[in-house]
């Protein structure tokens, strides 16, 4: 089909670029708003990411890949003000769901996708690395917590067993 052809490629009689695939705010360079940044966005206003949580536990590992994912640019040379709020707004939600407490294995497993698929523009904006310090306190917590708890069981376990001292 000749439109969805000019589409792709431009026209070139109206001096379009070649391509809009990647230019921003065109519907074809996913500019529109994923389940995840809605719910967000939503949790950003109310302060109550449970909704996001709940969104991801019940997800697909594909879906909460391709979630994820789309919170960010898919070049960090590229990174608009849109992607660097996304990213914030992840970050932002990572920091909340750590420290609720709530689901930590999955939310620790997802942050590390998040992370492995943003870090390059996380650490190309002073910005976002400012952002990623209350979330690096909130993980320093969460695991601090979880070894307090494996070091209350394994007194206890000693104790319990006659194995005081060793």
């Amino acid at each position: 089909d000749s439109s969805a052809l000019a589409l792709v490629a431009g026209d070139v009689n109206s001096g379009d670029p070649q391509s809009r695939i990647l230019r921003q705010g065109t519907a074809l360079a996913g500019a529109h708003h994923t389940p995840l940044l809605t719910l967000l966005q939503k949790g950003e206003k109310s302060g109550d990411y449970t909704d996001a949580l709940e969104f991801l536990k019940d997800a697909s590992p594909v879906v909460v890949d391709g979630e994820i994912r789309s919170l960010g640019p898919w070049d960090h040379n590229f990174m608009s003000s849109d992607d660097r709020d996304n990213l914030k707004r992840g970050i932002v939600f990572f920091t909340a769901a750590l420290e609720s407490g709530m689901y930590f294995e999955m939310v620790n497993a997802h942050l590390q996708v998040f992370l492995k698929a943003h870090s390059t523009a996380i650490i190309s904006s002073d910005e976002l690395k400012r952002a990623c310090h209350p979330l690096r306190l909130a993980m320093h917590k969460s695991w601090s917590r979880l070894d307090d708890l494996f070091n209350e069981l394994r007194c206890s376990l000693s104790f319990h067993t006659g194995q005081h001292g060793v």
